[in-house]
């Protein structure tokens, strides 16, 4: 439990200025998805930040945008992004101690990542040293946010898996298969961890079978493809848990477009307050 205390260490938003998406609702939602069956050549292993370092808001935002950048360029495969860079180059995060999702984004936008093969994921190696030479960075255009279950879906479906955060429960550590529910008066833990949506789905069974009609997120983790399904879990949709009331849409442009005229034109200027949700009052069920 002391691991997983320290792993527990991601905050969604550092400030309340965040974008929002402006979603095409007349694209029509599936009863299921997965974008591992819909986006086949973009997909990339499972990640494991192991035991001794929280690097899941690093380690999924390097790989949400590799596959994304996969995605929107109609690449033939993708190209795994470095982890390490967001670690220990970014120093408005806090390593392996904690970091914000957003202040990783806002790093990539400004500076880019360079690929895995440059600068590989080793985090007993402490400070930004031992980058290739000349190395080749990607991009990203924008980040917003997508508020609420259809605009995460209809985004997902178009664009690829969005990045957020989850508010953890101890019982979840032992997940193995089916739907995952937290139990009642199961204690959570203080801060947050990054995962990835990458689809949704409901439950099939019998009549009267536990979970059956049970609508459910596939939510993906940093934790290694030996923890859940491949590193992937069910959990069940309506838990108050934040990652399915708000998620990153990372937005990439085309190399073959010419004008950011499209892409201007798929942002809001509205600002959503999502601090206020985040003021998460430690209660006496916490692991702190």
């Amino acid at each position: 439990m002391a691991d997983a205390k320290r792993l527990m260490n991601v905050g969604f938003a550092s400030h309340s200025n965040i974008p929002k998406c402006q979603v095409d609702e007349n694209i029509n939602i599936p009863e299921s998805f997965d974008y591992r069956e819909t986006f086949k050549k973009c997909v990339l292993p499972v990640v494991d930040m192991g035991r001794s370092c929280g690097a899941s808001y690093a380690l999924l935002t390097a790989k949400t945008v590799s596959e994304r950048n996969c995605i929107a360029n109609d690449l033939e495969s993708s190209k795994q992004l470095s982890g390490q860079e967001l670690l220990f180059c970014d120093t408005l995060n806090g390593d392996c101690k904690n970091g914000h999702l957003n202040v990783s984004l806002d790093y990539v936008k400004s500076k880019g990542l360079v690929d895995e093969e440059c600068l590989p994921f080793k985090p007993e190696e402490k400070g930004c040293k031992g980058m290739c030479e000349n190395p080749v960075r990607t991009n990203i255009n924008h980040f917003c946010l997508l508020v609420g279950e259809d605009e995460i879906k209809r985004d997902l479906l178009t664009r690829g898996p969005v990045l957020t955060t989850l508010q953890v429960h101890s019982d979840i550590l032992g997940y193995k298969d089916g739907v995952y529910t937290k139990g009642e008066d199961v204690p959570r833990f203080a801060q947050q961890q990054a995962v990835r949506i990458i689809g949704w789905g409901v439950e099939n069974g019998e009549e009267g079978e536990l979970n059956n009609g049970n609508k459910y997120w596939l939510v993906e983790f940093s934790w290694g493809s030996s923890y859940g399904k491949d590193g992937v879990v069910k959990i069940s949709s309506g838990q108050e848990l934040f990652f399915d009331n708000y998620s990153y849409s990372i937005q990439i442009i085309s190399k073959s477009r010419v004008s950011d005229t499209k892409f201007s034109n798929s942002l809001n200027d509205d600002k959503v307050p999502v601090n206020e949700e985040l003021d998460i009052d430690l209660k006496e069920d916490e692991i702190e």
